[in-house]
């Protein structure tokens, strides 16, 4: 189980028993609002960068490889799923 726990993720151990559906689907509904309030978190934070424009560092040519390099990811390509 994940939990907030002052602005840090921290992980716990997990319950003992089995969980029940309805447990479940609670967890991962928390889950799901954890990793969509850290994505936002992260949109703003890059935002930020890119308006003081520091992506600019030598061997990086756009701000999306800055992105890349910074936050391990890659651009979407057309038709890849």
């Amino acid at each position: 189980m994940i939990e907030r726990v002052v602005g840090t993720i921290e992980l716990v151990e997990e319950r003992e028993r089995e969980p029940e559906s309805g447990d479940l689907e609670a967890e991962i509904a928390r889950v799901c609002g954890l990793m969509n309030a850290t994505a936002a978190r992260l949109v703003g934070l890059i935002a930020r960068v890119l308006e003081a424009e520091t992506w600019q560092v030598a061997g990086i040519h756009s701000p999306s490889q800055w992105v890349a390099w910074q936050c391990g990811v890659s651009p979407a390509r057309p038709g890849s799923c």
